[in-house]
């Protein structure tokens, strides 16, 4: 299965690179405040459905951009055909694209792409995680103090700003730094080869981390939601590290109540 997913990854992601710092304002929209759509989204999406469905026709489909709220199938393909489009509409490369197959709401085989770097992150569950065929592992670093963690601000829900800076002010002053890729599936294959150490989001959505956290467990990491549990599917409050530091990092986002149903 994973290498017909990552055919029909790279042959959308070479559509994206075509069109990349081509769009006009014509062919964006908000979906709703602060988050953007474009006409590539769409296509984008369009050329996995056809590629998975043709092999797998089977087997149905849930993407970003045509899902309509529904109660998900027993089995199913979870695609987000470009994680980061404020990134992609504004030049900046760093965009994935994002699929994952789901059986009963656990991963079984997950793939990122980055399309900019041609690089692909890939997992099938119990086999491991790979990146462009080499294996991959967790960082290994022991304390935050050593820690370079990633996160994603509310820029959906901008009335969590508050919690979020309180979460900032406990977490920063421990740690090497904070990055901000733009992209939730970037970060968590990033804490899957050991860039980063940790990432952390909340409010995201399934077809934002179904793969990544599947990679990044296959990687020897650990995923949860800011409670401890696998409620992240659900909640898209999301935590993902090493087994070193999962412990202190939790223990900072608990104190900020950031379960949110």
């Amino acid at each position: 299965m994973i290498e017909f997913i990552i055919e029909a990854l790279e042959n959308s992601g070479d559509f994206l690179i075509k069109n990349f710092k081509r769009l006009s304002e014509t062919d964006i929209e908000e979906k709703r405040e602060f988050d953007f759509v474009s006409e590539v989204d769409y296509k984008s999406e369009e050329i996995i459905r056809q590629n998975l469905k043709n092999n797998f026709p089977e087997i149905p489909f849930v993407g970003e951009e045509t899902f309509e709220k529904r109660k998900l199938p027993e089995r199913f393909f979870i695609v987000d055909p470009l994680d980061g489009t404020a990134n992609y509409i504004r030049g900046i490369p760093n965009f994935a694209i994002s699929c994952a197959y789901v059986e009963d709401m656990e991963m079984k085989t997950g793939c990122v792409y980055l399309p900019f770097y041609r690089d692909f992150y890939w997992a099938e569950k119990g086999k491991g995680a790979y990146k462009n065929g080499t294996r991959i592992s967790v960082s290994r670093k022991k304390n935050l103090r050593n820690a370079l963690i990633a996160t994603g601000f509310p820029f959906r829900n901008k009335e969590l700003t508050e919690k979020y800076a309180g979460i900032f002010k406990e977490l920063f002053p421990g740690i090497i730094d904070l990055r901000r890729m733009g992209s939730a599936a970037q970060d968590l294959v990033y804490v899957a080869e050991g860039i980063f150490d940790g990432f952390f989001e909340y409010k995201l959505s399934f077809w934002d981390i179904a793969a990544g956290s599947l990679i990044v467990k296959e990687a020897g990491g650990i995923v949860s939601d800011f409670e401890g549990t696998e409620n992240y599917k659900m909640t898209g409050n999301i935590v993902a590290s090493n087994k070193y530091i999962y412990t202190p990092l939790l223990r900072i986002l608990k104190k900020f109540s950031l379960n949110f149903s």
